[in-house]
């Protein structure tokens, strides 16, 4: 028969919940800021409306124009895809991932 015996000397988890929920917006507030920077050289720009109308923040990223989405993928009437905001987050989502998986050092 095997037996063991643990002492927890500290207790890191009843703060544990806070701090990840803290890098978790933090990780997609500074993804989000970055999908901004690369997104807007490659924005199309007629009037400026569409470059200079976006929100980001931990909750994403929004063109606020109503024509973003066209302008983003394209229409069956014409508009060539841009894939400004595509491309962005594709270059930007796994940064955010390698970031993610070095949350956990952190939080102890």
């Amino acid at each position: 028969m095997i037996s063991a015996r643990f002492v927890i000397t500290s207790n890191h988890l009843p703060g544990m919940d806070a701090r990840l929920r803290a890098e978790d917006n933090r990780i997609r507030r500074r993804g989000a800021f970055q999908i901004i920077a690369r997104a807007t050289p490659r924005t199309p720009v007629d009037t400026g409306a569409l470059r200079n109308n976006t929100i980001a923040d931990e909750t994403g990223v929004y063109w606020l124009q109503e024509y973003a989405a066209d302008q983003n993928f394209g229409t069956v009437r014409g508009v060539t895809p841009k894939l400004f905001a595509t491309q962005s987050a594709a270059e930007v989502i796994p940064l955010m991932i390698d970031e993610y998986k070095t949350i956990g050092g952190r939080l102890v």
